[in-house]
């Protein structure tokens, strides 16, 4: 269905150019407008979809649009439900900068004070057609020169403004807990009920919104792309689990499709049984594992590793383990090396291999770090615990120890 304008359309739908409800009746029909006139929104505006017997939803189309399609001006409120909207290609500042944003370029504040909320909305990003060109003629000519590509170039072609998105929203340091709030899976983004920051309309009327109330309020609304769900491998993964059979299930099936980060929330206690955990779970090369408990000190979630050296193997990769009770530590079960001996309780993530290919233990020799704890809480036995406590307090020495040493030579310095 074609309109002169998107103000016209909602006018002809029960809305006023600013306010009103406008419902947009035809379940899975296409609804287009021919200008890019941005609607103003100075009351509360309504626009609803609907959602057929087949599961399709009414569909605004907002690809045509090179600016804002929505400005919301100070107290209004502008709410869409159970619509899928067809997004315009993302601007080339959006796909370089931060945040990460579906909207920011589609809907934006005039002032402090405007509200923007999204109830059982799909958005589906654009597929830059260009690039697809380009990309492909890339790949035909370095093929042809036996030039190895990466899968990232592929995934950029397919869905290059969802892959940017994605990117930017997973990044492990800046993830935090979390349930149905925010979930990525099989590269479609899930909001059960989150926030994403919204644009700024050029030339306000009034003071800029603050960081707090520039953010729209998504619940049930997802992101994806527009020939359909994305192809693996995928930006980043990202749910939560519950037991260590789902842990060690979950995370397998998105490393294995997952080019970028996984990070998984742990929702409850979680042990790892020896004789059922098998061999260390792998984070391959260039990969990030990141799991995270719950920051609130009454809901502290616990990780028991069962005494199991290398239940995690980092080939060359990185895991975080943030704000987590970590139970069970094991220590080395050889000790081959200084570095091995002095790691402590670190050996239940291995990181790396050796020049025969077998697993080194806790530690790397890579400048970046392997294994980060971040606001972790280690549980040891009595004695050992007062031991460290001990050795904390102690003066360090002034020069450092020489890892050159062979393990004999290393315990005959030893008092």
């Amino acid at each position: 269905m074609f309109f002169t304008s998107l103000p016209e359309l909602l006018a002809a739908h029960g809305a006023a150019a600013s306010a009103g409800v406008a419902v947009l009746s035809a379940p899975g029909a296409l609804y287009r407008a021919a200008s890019t006139d941005a609607v103003y929104v100075n009351s509360t505006l309504v626009v609803s979809g609907l959602t057929g017997e087949d599961g399709m939803s009414t569909r605004l189309d907002l690809t045509a649009f090179t600016d804002l399609a929505f400005i919301v001006q100070a107290g209004a409120t502008l709410e869409l439900r159970n619509l899928t909207l067809l997004l315009p290609p993302l601007p080339t500042k959006a796909a370089t900068g931060s945040p990460a944003s579906a909207l920011a370029h589609v809907i934006g504040l005039d002032a402090s004070g405007a509200r923007v909320r999204l109830t059982g909305v799909n958005m589906v990003m654009a597929t830059r057609r260009s690039l697809c060109v380009i990309y492909s003629w890339l790949l035909y000519t370095m093929v042809m020169a036996t030039v190895h590509l990466t899968p990232h170039t592929l995934l950029t072609c397919t869905c290059s403004d969802l892959f940017t998105v994605t990117h930017t929203l997973c990044t492990p340091e800046d993830w935090r807990y979390g349930t149905t709030e925010l979930q990525v899976l099989r590269g479609i983004v899930l909001y059960g009920n989150g926030t994403m920051p919204l644009g700024l309309a050029s030339g306000g009327s009034g003071p800029p919104p603050d960081a707090a109330s520039a953010l729209a309020i998504l619940v049930d609304t997802s992101i994806t792309c527009m020939d359909g769900p994305p192809p693996p491998p995928w930006a980043c993964s990202a749910t939560y689990v519950a037991s260590a059979d789902m842990l060690r299930s979950t995370a397998e099936e998105m490393l294995a499709g997952t080019a970028g980060p996984v990070l998984l929330s742990l929702t409850g206690n979680v042990t790892l049984q020896p004789d059922s955990w098998g061999s260390g779970l792998v984070v391959r090369e260039g990969q990030q594992l990141g799991l995270y408990g719950n920051p609130e000190p009454l809901r502290a979630v616990q990780l028991d590793f069962a005494g199991i050296a290398g239940a995690i193997v980092a080939e060359s990769a990185s895991v975080l383990l943030r704000q987590l009770v970590l139970l069970g530590l094991p220590y080395a079960p050889n000790v081959d090396s200084p570095k091995e001996l002095f790691a402590v309780w670190v050996h239940a993530v291995f990181t790396g291999r050796d020049k025969l290919g077998m697993p080194t233990l806790g530690w790397s020799w890579q400048e970046q770090a392997s294994l980060v704890c971040d606001q972790c809480t280690l549980v040891l036995s009595p004695l050992e615990a007062a031991m460290w406590c001990r050795a904390a307090k102690a003066p360090q020495p002034s020069t450092p120890l020489v890892y050159s040493w062979g393990i004999l030579g290393l315990l005959q310095e030893m008092p």
